[in-house]
């Protein structure tokens, strides 16, 4: 009996024949495929029909005996070692295709993380030839995204194993990572402070900006003098499009760290000393892409660890302005404010306002130029002007000796009861002479100076208004419990 074969195309091609008998019932066994395998024919001559069984290899089912790392981040490689790979192999990570698979080996498949799988546990899985393995153990890793305030990672205790390790927080997200070449650094720990979308980027008293995260590690023997440790510092690419909006000229390969070392290394950067140390470092930044919502910057951290602050500016960020304070005093408002250091500093401008937006000018006081020690400066705005709030608003100018300058943040004094009367007096100003009107009729007016001191005293007409003549000066004037003030010029 001859066998032909269909080869795919619609012809018919003798492969094969196989010895049969006349008989009613023959069985044969013969290469009827040509594979080099026995099969199996028979031929019922009774009712004229051919029966064939084809010896197929039994299916290759691909087996994962190890993943390596196995915990990692989104859009990161991943190695996987087994037997049965193939280069049409795909693989799975907890149910989501990996859009990189790289053959290597029968043994071996690379194969790049997915963006959408979730954080957690992702069983990883490999097919080949239609057929899939048995699941493996991973982790899919995502770096922290909520706020936090100097959180502390779990522990890490370093071997000097010349590898990469995650610093994790105690619920397993990405804060940074340390490339362990140091066994003597002892246990390692990173803190986070994470400020969220809420606000505006952060800025320093010379308007620099910088990531709305930042890290400090520490260690059991946090310094080695002589020697550099690599570091990777993990954020959220919405942060960095948002530092990037506020500093246009902002880019991965531009993004450089401040790193600060001194008192109160405590995740804030207003509260830095002046007598600390201050360091530009480069970084390597970028992002893996492919829709993953991380990025990562590498520096070589020289000498020691403690504070770093993620920015563009290429000079370190300064420690300026670490207290502006507006307290009413009276009839007056006291504003103070203080510097840790300046450089190149010209003046500070006052400025005030009535509703929070639109600020005037009310004085100007000389800076120290540059100087590395604390300094402290005050500013007596002796005539606010009246207002139906109660409340007004300061801000401070500081002006450098090329013109440039930057504003502190607002803050609000609260004005005493007298300083929102009903009570009016004109003219104010006035040459000597003014009239007080709104009193109640009979009622005492008082008027004291700058000092509390009573100057004068008066009684209301009939209808509520007392005349009063007074010296130059500034002057409160009360009746009622309501006062107003007045400047005799």
């Amino acid at each position: 009996m001859s066998l032909l074969l269909n080869d795919g195309m619609g012809n018919f091609v003798f492969n094969a024949a196989v010895s049969v008998v006349t008989s009613h019932l023959s069985v044969a066994l013969g290469d009827a495929d040509g594979d080099g395998d026995l099969d199996f024919v028979t031929v019922n001559n009774g009712n004229s029909t051919v029966s064939m069984r084809l010896n197929q290899p039994a299916p290759v089912v691909p087996v994962i005996s190890a993943v390596s790392p196995a915990a990692e981040l989104p859009g990161m490689p991943v190695v996987l070692t087994g037997t049965n790979f193939a280069a049409g192999s795909t693989v799975s990570f907890g149910g989501v295709p990996a859009a990189s698979v790289t053959f290597t080996s029968a043994t071996s498949l690379t194969a790049v993380v997915p963006s959408g799988v979730p954080a957690g546990a992702a069983n990883v899985t490999v097919t080949t030839a239609g057929t899939t393995s048995s699941p493996r153990a991973f982790t899919a890793l995502q770096v922290y995204n909520e706020t936090a305030a100097c959180l502390a990672s779990a522990s890490y205790l370093t071997t000097g194993d010349g590898q990469w390790h995650y610093l994790l927080s105690t619920g397993g997200d990405v804060l940074a990572a340390l490339q362990d070449t140091r066994a003597g650094l002892g246990t390692v720990t990173v803190s986070l402070q994470a400020t969220g979308p809420a606000g505006p980027v952060r800025q320093d008293g010379r308007g620099n900006k910088y990531l709305d995260r930042n890290f400090r590690l520490t260690a059991t023997t946090p310094a080695f003098p002589g020697s550099s440790v690599n570091v990777r510092f993990y954020g959220l690419t919405a942060e960095f499009d948002r530092l990037q909006t506020a500093d246009a000229g902002l880019s991965y390969a531009s993004r450089k760290a401040t790193q600060y070392n001194g008192p109160n290394e405590d995740c804030e950067l207003g509260n830095n000393s002046p007598t600390g140390e201050y360091r530009v470092l480069a970084l390597a930044a970028s992002t893996p892409g492919g829709g993953v919502p991380w990025f990562v910057a590498q520096a070589a951290v020289a000498d020691h660890f403690s504070e770093f602050y993620l920015t563009g500016s290429s000079t370190p960020l300064p420690v300026e302005l670490v207290a502006f304070t507006a307290q009413a005093q009276g009839p007056a408002v006291a504003l103070a404010w203080r510097t840790a250091s300046e450089k190149n500093s010209a003046h500070f401008e006052l400025e005030r306002s009535p509703d929070g937006t639109a600020f005037a000018h009310i004085g100007t006081v000389a800076a120290q130029g540059t100087t590395s020690h604390p300094t402290g400066y005050a500013y007596l705005d002796a005539a606010p002007p009246f207002t139906q709030s109660a409340t007004l608003y300061y801000r401070l100018k500081q002006v450098d000796q090329d013109g440039t300058s930057s504003y502190s943040p607002v803050r609000l004094a609260n004005l005493p009861p007298f300083l929102t009367s009903s009570l009016t007096i004109f003219p104010n100003p006035t040459a000597g002479a003014a009239v007080l009107k709104g009193a109640a009729p009979g009622a005492m007016v008082t008027v004291f100076n700058p000092l509390g001191r009573l100057v004068l005293t008066a009684t209301a007409d009939a209808a509520g208004t007392a005349h009063l003549t007074l010296p130059a000066g500034m002057y409160v004037v009360r009746s009622g419990g309501q006062a107003r003030r007045l400047a005799v010029e």
